[in-house]
């Protein structure tokens, strides 16, 4: 019988984890690495049918083919965020602070930053996707789920209109792989990121790349 379990665990292993963020531990930051393999098996632990994935270069965590959290490290310090909206609003209630930027629980240093509840907040946010009311943290999503338009910004399109080669490609894109593109471009919450970004895409474009190729195809 306890074979029995042993074998099981294993096929959830194989099944739920992904060696790109393996290869994301393993060339972070001496400091960051068991700080992101404690939120990554915490994350496991809470909710067993987690699935990882890699979208916008960062490691992240779906429940149901829905976005749950992820987690970066930087330089100094790590971040571990909520993608549900709703999340903040919670978070508050138990007592955590607002913070800006770096996820949802501010900078973390190492792993007796994490708050002690850190899994209640993961199972909480679990059940958000589980009841179909974590909502979405992008813009232009309805409430049936179904996706609208995102208006391309004007300076992109002034940008794609110099390059023939990077607006030929983009023209080709599904239009699944052209939101992506223009998601990671809307959602910079600076002009100066926003600029960066959109010198990004049109290089990537040049180069016939879709949006996060080095991970995942589209």
């Amino acid at each position: 019988m306890a074979t029995a379990k042993k074998s099981s665990a294993k096929t959830m292993s194989a099944e739920s984890f992904d060696r790109r963020i393996d290869a994301q531990i393993a060339k972070a930051p001496d400091y960051a690495k068991p700080i992101l393999e404690h939120l990554r098996q915490m994350v496991h632990k809470a909710v067993p049918e987690v699935v990882e994935d890699v979208k916008w270069s960062r490691p992240f965590f779906t429940v149901n083919g829905e976005n749950l959290c992820f987690m970066a490290a930087f330089k100094n310090y790590c971040g571990f965020g909520f993608w549900s909206p709703k999340m903040p609003e919670y978070l508050e209630s138990q007592g955590m602070p607002k913070v800006e930027g770096a996820g949802s629980i501010g900078q973390i240093a190492s792993v007796k930053d994490l708050p002690k509840d850190l899994p209640k907040y993961v199972k909480y946010a679990a059940e958000l996707i589980r009841k179909g009311e974590a909502g979405s943290a992008m813009e232009g999503r309805t409430r049936k789920g179904t996706r609208q338009e995102i208006e391309m910004p004007d300076a992109f399109a002034v940008l794609l209109k110099k390059s023939k080669s990077a607006k030929t490609y983009f023209e080709t894109l599904p239009p699944s792989c052209k939101r992506e593109y223009l998601e990671w471009i809307t959602t910079a919450k600076k002009e100066e990121t926003r600029e960066k970004r959109m010198g990004e895409t049109i290089a990537m474009l040049e180069a016939g790349r879709r949006f996060n190729d080095k991970y995942r195809s589209c």
